[in-house]
C-alpha cells in the first residue's frame, strides 16, 4: 500500500468531482458551513449522532441535510464504524477506483477513522483518494467546555503492536481541556512525554489558548513541547512521526490527540503507516452542550491509498 497525504487549498478541494460525499450532522452551527461550497458530487449522505437530537443546531442542520442529500440523516452511536463501511460499500462497492469527500467538522473519529480503514482493506479498489475538509471552529463568549471522561480506547486500526516489556513513549497533542491530558497521563503512566499544540496566524484570538491551559500538564513533559498549523494535517503528520521515529522500534509508541480534529486525522494517519504506532481515542461528553460556529478558517488535505490487486 502506497500513502500519500497533500495539504489543498480550500477553492481545489471544494472545486472538485466526487464520487460520494459524507457529512456530519450535529448540534454545531459549524455542520452546515463547508457543505454548500462542494461543486459537485454523485451521491451525497449525511450522518447525525444518535444524541441530542433537539438540542441547539442539531434540528436546523438536519432539516438542511435532507434538503441537500434529498434522503434521511443516517442516525449512529458515534462509535459506529459499521454504517460508514455499510454506505461505502454499497455507493463505492463495484468501483474500481473511488474519490470521496469527507467533512470532519463536526464528525466522530470514529466515523472518519472507518474511512481510511475501508480504504487500506477493501478489496478490489485500486486508487482511493479521499479529501478531508474541516471548518476551525469560534467559541463564542470564550466558552472552552471540559469533558466528562468515560473512556480511553485505541481508534479502529490503530492499535499499534504493544510489547509488555518495552518501555512507553507518549506523544500528546493539546487542545482546550486542561483536565483531559492529565486524567490520560495518570492513566498511562509513560517513560517519555511529548507534546504539541496547534498554532494559526498571529492574529487567531486563542492563539496560545491551548498551552496557557495545559500549563500543568506541561511540567510533566520529559520530552520537547512543540507547534504544528491547526491547518495543516501533513504538517502534523510529519511532525508526529519525527517526534516518534527515535522509538518505533523499541518503544510502545502513544499518540494522544485532543487538539483539533486535523491533528487527529494527523495521528490517525501516522498510526496507519507505522504499525508500532497506537492512536487513542479519549471519549467523554461535554457537561452543557457547546454551540461551535465556524470561524471561517478551512483546512483542506488529499489522502491518496494506492494498492496493487
Amino acid at each position: 500500500m502506497k500513502l500519500s497525504i497533500i495539504d489543498l487549498d480550500v477553492n481545489t478541494a471544494v472545486s472538485e468531482f466526487y464520487d460520494l460525499a459524507l457529512y456530519s450532522s450535529g448540534y454545531e452551527r459549524r455542520s452546515r458551513f463547508i457543505p454548500p461550497m462542494i461543486k459537485g458530487a454523485s451521491k451525497a449522505v449525511a450522518i447525525g449522532f444518535s444524541d441530542h437530537i433537539n438540542e441547539l443546531d442539531r434540528p436546523e442542520n438536519d432539516s438542511y441535510f435532507r434538503s441537500l442529500t434529498g434522503s434521511d440523516v443516517l442516525i449512529a452511536e458515534p462509535n459506529d464504524d459499521a454504517v460508514i463501511s455499510a454506505i461505502l460499500k454499497d455507493i463505492l462497492g463495484k468501483n474500481d477506483n473511488a474519490k470521496i469527500f469527507v467533512d470532519i467538522s463536526s464528525m466522530s473519529r470514529s466515523w472518519y477513522a472507518a474511512v481510511l480503514n475501508w480504504a487500506r482493506f477493501r478489496s478490489g479498489l485500486r486508487n482511493i483518494e479521499i479529501v478531508f475538509g474541516y471548518s476551525h471552529g469560534s467559541y463564542s463568549n470564550n466558552e472552552f467546555p471540559s469533558r466528562v471522561i468515560s473512556g480511553i480506547s485505541c481508534i479502529s486500526g490503530c492499535e499499534g503492536q504493544p510489547g509488555p516489556t518495552r518501555k512507553s513513549v507518549a506523544v500528546f497533542g493539546l487542545g482546550y481541556d486542561q483536565h483531559a491530558p492529565l486524567a490520560v497521563l495518570d492513566y498511562l503512566e509513560p517513560d517519555v512525554v511529548y507534546a504539541y499544540y496547534g498554532t494559526m496566524h498571529e492574529k487567531h484570538e486563542h492563539l496560545n489558548r491551548a498551552l496557557e491551559v495545559n500549563k500543568a500538564f506541561i511540567d510533566h513533559v520529559s520530552g520537547s513541547v512543540v507547534t504544528f498549523n491547526t491547518l495543516s494535517v501533513r504538517e502534523a503528520y510529519l511532525g508526529i512521526i519525527e517526534l516518534s521515529s527515535a522509538y518505533i522500534r523499541d518503544s510502545n509508541v502513544i499518540l494522544i490527540p485532543l487538539g483539533p480534529k486535523t491533528h487527529v486525522l494527523g495521528s490517525m494517519l501516522a498510526a496507519m503507516r507505522f504499525a508500532d504506532i497506537a492512536c487513542l481515542h479519549v471519549s467523554g461528553r461535554f457537561r452543557t452542550p457547546v454551540n461551535i460556529e465556524a470561524s471561517g478558517d478551512i483546512a483542506a488535505c488529499r489522502v491518496t491509498i494506492e494498492r496493487s490487486r
